[in-house]
């Protein structure tokens, strides 16, 4: 499994951690949510509260320190909600499948990268 860990700290631009998904997962959409807003796939919603900086935690062999603050909706299902804090390379379990975060960015356009299994997206993100 590749992993990359790439630091951008030209201006405007902040601190960047990937990991690829593997041979296991194989997304049927990739999502990607702005700090502050939401995106729909399938019969997911996900908003992005937060991205920040922690003590580094030790994720697919490779040091992590950012963490994103995700709520996960489940359409017609509340009980399967759930609010998490994960970081590249983390799998999130929902229900029988669980999501990948690929990528999570720092700075002042802070943003996570998601592969979701098997679904197929609504159009476009949308504000809380």
């Amino acid at each position: 499994m590749a992993i990359a860990l790439v630091m951008g700290m030209a201006a405007g631009c902040g601190r960047v951690e990937r990991a690829e998904p593997g041979g296991d997962i194989r997304p049927g959409d990739i999502v990607e949510i702005q700090e502050g807003t939401q995106a729909e796939s399938g019969d997911l919603r996900f908003g992005l509260g937060y991205v920040r900086r922690t003590p580094p935690v030790e994720v697919l062999g490779a040091s992590r320190r950012l963490e994103a603050g995700l709520w996960i909706y489940v359409r017609e299902d509340s009980s399967r909600n759930l609010t998490v804090s994960a970081r590249a390379g983390q799998r999130v379990p929902v229900g029988s499948s669980a999501i990948f975060v690929e990528e999570v960015r720092a700075g002042p356009r802070a943003a996570v990268r998601l592969a979701i299994p098997g679904a197929r997206s609504q159009p476009g993100p949308s504000k809380p």
